[in-house]
């Protein structure tokens, strides 16, 4: 299991599943509760995976592919940085 923020957000991905899931918040903080839920993705139609999360307070379409990464490469910039090296 790999822990991993997106802003306000903390997501953890299960490699082996290949499972991302997500800490439930109510208006905006994090619940008490250690409640984790998983994300739903859903295609483009151009074979990509994506998912429409609220990240602080405005939903934001973001792509599995690039979870996975940032997963796997804390300091990269989700919302500018190109990926390097993409197995």
């Amino acid at each position: 299991m790999i822990e991993f923020v997106v802003k306000d957000r903390r997501m953890r991905y299960y490699p082996d599943d290949d499972v991302i899931t997500i800490r439930k918040m109510i208006k905006g903080v994090e619940t008490k509760h250690n409640d984790w839920r998983p994300i739903k993705f859903s295609s483009n139609g151009k074979g990509y995976l994506k998912c429409n999360l609220a990240i602080e307070c405005r939903y934001t379409n973001l792509y599995k592919e690039r979870l996975i990464y940032l997963a796997n490469h804390p300091d990269w910039n989700i919302f500018g940085g190109t990926m390097i090296n993409v197995n």
